[in-house]
């Protein structure tokens, strides 16, 4: 997956993963994308239509990230499991994309 700044409205840093900065990347479209570069490469540790939700689902996959701050409000608010599955599966599809 690849995005241009042009396709980026917003870029945070919201933490690190094994010593390297973990982004929080809204795109212009209204989509979160938690994501970490090293060397080059970038994978993809989350996504979803809402941040606290993408950092919910990077967080099940990279229990190891540590993360600086909250991302909303709603962080303790518990999320639809189908939601949760719907944006956890199309993550594993685009860091799977990604790693061919």
């Amino acid at each position: 997956m690849e995005l241009s700044a042009r396709q980026i409205k917003e870029k945070r840093k919201i933490g690190l993963w094994n010593g390297v900065p973990v982004l929080n990347l809204l795109t212009k479209g209204g989509f979160n994308v938690i994501a970490s570069a090293k060397d080059g490469v970038t994978k993809i540790l989350g996504m979803a239509p809402f941040a606290s939700l993408a950092k919910h689902i990077a967080s099940m996959a990279f229990p190891d990230v540590e993360w600086e701050d909250s991302l909303s409000k709603s962080e303790k608010d518990t999320f639809d499991p189908q939601l949760v599955k719907k944006y956890s599966d199309l993550t594993d599809r685009i860091r799977r994309l990604s790693d061919d």
